[in-house]
């Protein structure tokens, strides 16, 4: 009895396009100014999501490439978000939602590069952290300002009167600097027990 080759061709399964569960990957959020929408990021993609019924997008659906630190621009007409490849240069990017380009507005590489990005109140700037500053830049492009010194931050918030509240380390209570730029002026303490004031 003779043995008959027998070629079985993979037609690699894992790697079509399916329906997937990502509740449990939810690493970030923001929610829309009209609340009607929320945008997470899971699995290395960003989604909107209806906060009743409707459709949720994928609105990245990028192959190797990591978005995450999404923020919703006070107006609703834009997100803002970093995107990376896993080790390399991590970007700043802003994106109006009516379209599919991004502008790059600034970068870094590996564990020097932009993250936790804010929007001001009048969409006009963002704010986002480095490892030891948190900075601000416009919209539209230009040259990055610093505002202060920080220590690996965790996150932001721009309010209305000019001033932007910071979790200036990971192990802080959280402060207050002006949208200027300026020194810190702590805001919160931390109680007993607790290990940090964050976003």
């Amino acid at each position: 009895i003779g043995k008959i080759p027998v070629t079985v061709t993979n037609d690699l399964p894992a790697t079509m396009p399916r329906w997937a569960e990502v509740s449990d990957d939810i690493a970030a959020a923001d929610i829309s100014p009209d609340g009607k929408r929320a945008v997470f990021e899971a699995r290395g993609d960003l989604f909107s999501v209806p906060a009743k019924h409707g459709a949720t997008r994928n609105l990245t659906n990028t192959q190797g490439v990591r978005e995450s630190s999404p923020a919703w621009s006070p107006d609703g007409r834009s997100i803002a978000y970093t995107t990376a490849l896993e080790g390399e240069i991590q970007r700043l990017v802003v994106r109006p939602l009516d379209r599919f380009e991004e502008t790059v507005l600034v970068s870094g590489e590996g564990a020097t590069g932009p993250y936790h990005p804010v929007f001001s109140p009048d969409s006009a700037w963002l704010g986002y952290v480095t490892p030891s500053e948190l900075k601000k830049i416009s919209v539209t492009g230009g040259a990055p300002i610093t505002l202060c010194k920080v220590d690996r931050s965790r996150g932001a918030a721009w309010g209305e009167a000019g001033t932007i509240v910071v979790a200036t380390s990971m192990m802080s209570g959280l402060a207050r600097v002006s949208s200027a730029g300026g020194e810190p002026e702590p805001l919160t303490e931390l109680a007993e027990g607790e290990r940090s004031h964050r976003w």
